[in-house]
């Protein structure tokens, strides 16, 4: 007998990223004028913020249901400023982005990142 396709880690992964975008869309949804409303209505948006609240989950080791688009880093995910050092190192790897100094000290919360990522990586 053989064994359904969900012990593959890459069906695992698929169903995570799934379940994620779910939760990133229900969130952004809450707000009529939020940060991420525009970002839900553009084709390929939720699969992005899905991305990056994987990596952000991924790469803080912050409770999946905390890291909210609304969700601050330091205030509400508990990072230091070496922490948000390391995350942003891991979104220019990932995405393929620079972040400057000045961008740096913009990512404030999870929308912050997600809306920095979409606008800045390349098609």
């Amino acid at each position: 007998m053989r064994l359904p396709m969900w012990n593959s880690p890459h069906a695992v992964t698929a169903l995570l990223l799934a379940s994620l975008a779910g939760c990133a869309g229900a969130a952004g949804s809450s707000s009529a004028a939020g940060p991420n409303s525009a970002a839900q209505s553009e084709p390929g948006a939720q699969s992005l913020s899905a991305r990056v609240i994987a990596l952000i989950v991924r790469e803080t080791g912050a409770p999946e249901e905390r890291v909210t688009p609304k969700a601050r880093f330091v205030e509400d995910l508990g990072l230091d400023e070496l922490d948000m050092i390391e995350l942003v190192m891991a979104m220019e790897e990932e995405f393929g982005i620079v972040v400057s100094e000045e961008d740096f000290e913009s990512l404030v919360t999870v929308a912050d990142a997600i809306e920095y990522v979409r606008t800045h990586m390349r098609p």
